[in-house]
């Protein structure tokens, strides 16, 4: 089974959607954002704590986006190498900690 262009593409394309969004709300959170302290009416650019903490959240939200990417990609090679339901893809992959060492029986490449 081949993987075919059109799925790739909206993998890859729904990956870079992700990374635009993180640059943007980058820049109008973390650069341009504004607020407003205590009792003070008056907008107020964000703090360094608080503009170093914005930042660690969307790092860690694009982390995630790519590591849901790399895990949808991982699935359909092994979707492709194996010629097997999504179902059955996702026991032959293993899992992120252990790696293939805990797959067994019909699952295991090696019987494949």
């Amino acid at each position: 089974m081949s993987i075919s262009p059109r799925v790739k593409s909206r993998l890859v394309n729904g990956m870079r959607r992700d990374l635009e969004r993180a640059r943007s709300l980058h820049e109008i959170l973390v650069l341009q954002g504004r607020t407003q302290y205590g009792g003070n009416q008056n907008p107020t650019p964000l703090r360094q704590p608080d503009k170093r903490d914005v930042t660690a959240f969307i790092f860690l939200e694009a982390a995630a986006k790519f590591e849901a990417f790399c895990g949808a990609a991982f699935m359909l090679e092994v979707r492709s190498r194996f010629d097997v339901t999504p179902k059955r893809a996702a026991f032959i992959m293993g899992s992120v900690d252990k790696g293939l060492t805990g797959v067994y029986g019909w699952g295991a490449p090696k019987i494949l």
